[in-house]
């Protein structure tokens, strides 16, 4: 699952009075250019913001380009909420097309193809039949999950890491006591998803594991990978969660409450217009993942409907 978000970027700077130019010898084809806030005394208007989705660029340094239209809104004076208020209400759409260059996904993906299937390893097997996973050979075939015989990555379960661009890094779950619990190689933007998310109410957890069983219950579910959620990650998951109505979201007991509280505005504030809401798990439960398949879906079974 890939795209672009498309911005209506001459209104948005137009709507926050930033000077902008269409046309001129530094102006790309399909972009709009401004003056540099990153150069800071940029005379003229060198750098270009491509309206194809395919981020920012500077003609006279090019250590200012970037991707991520908050951290331009913020240097253009526009606080991180407010910028994101603005990218919802100038969003056009999302474009299923490919970026013209995606190297982190690409290269994270053909090492990805390097692993074998976790079907074809007893000990994964094992690992999620004692999870309370029925037939984890399906599992692994369904979710895409992978094992290294040897090497760093030996006796994880490894679950497959996106972005915007598609799979661009994994997590490995020790499949022992073996420390740390979950070893993971990933750029800052990438999420869990088990599986597409077409329904109009979507849940938000913290771990990947969590997110599997959810899933094999039959329920749509994201991984946000831990609550320090920065504002690349905040980009992928309001690109999965774009087809949502609502996200209802689930952190494992013991989370400090002002984080717990800090972290649901947060999200609610960057998935606007999206209903975001606290889903309390059963008392009793610490993680979803520790949940049988039945359990998750008696306690969901109202809630995601």
């Amino acid at each position: 699952m890939s795209g672009r978000e498309l911005i209506d970027w001459k209104r948005l700077l137009t709507s926050i009075h930033v000077p902008w130019t269409d046309h001129g010898a530094n102006v790309g084809r399909d972009s709009v250019n401004i003056a540099c806030p990153f150069c800071g005394n940029d005379p003229s208007f060198h750098l270009g913001i491509s309206l194809s989705g395919h981020g920012y660029y500077c003609f006279r340094n090019s250590s200012h380009g970037g991707r991520n239209p908050v951290t331009l809104l913020y240097r253009l004076g526009i606080a991180r909420f407010s910028a994101v208020e603005l990218l919802n209400r100038y969003r056009i759409a999302y474009t299923s097309d490919a970026p013209a260059e995606a190297p982190k996904a690409v290269q994270s993906a053909a090492a990805w193809d390097n692993f074998a299937n976790a079907a074809n390893h007893p000990p994964c097997l094992a690992y999620l039949a004692a999870r309370g996973c029925a037939e984890p050979d399906t599992v692994c075939a369904t979710y895409n999950l992978r094992y290294a015989p040897v090497g760093r990555w030996a006796d994880r379960l490894l679950f497959p890491l996106v972005n915007q661009q598609g799979i661009a890094g994994w997590t490995g779950r020790s499949l022992t006591d073996r420390q740390p619990r979950y070893l993971t190689q990933q750029d800052a933007s990438v999420i869990y998803v088990p599986a597409p998310i077409t329904n109009e109410v979507a849940l938000l957890v913290e771990g990947p594991f969590d997110a599997l069983k959810i899933s094999i219950a039959g329920f749509p579910c994201i991984a946000s990978l831990g609550l320090a959620i920065n504002d690349d990650r905040l980009l992928t998951l309001r690109h999965y969660l774009r087809n949502c109505r609502r996200v209802l979201v689930t952190w494992d007991e013991g989370v400090h409450p002002i984080s717990m509280l800090e972290n649901k505005k947060r999200l609610a504030w960057f998935l606007r217009p999206l209903y975001v809401a606290r889903l309390a798990l059963p008392q009793g439960a610490e993680d979803p993942g520790a949940m049988s398949v039945a359990e998750i879906r008696s306690w969901l079974g109202t809630n995601l409907q």
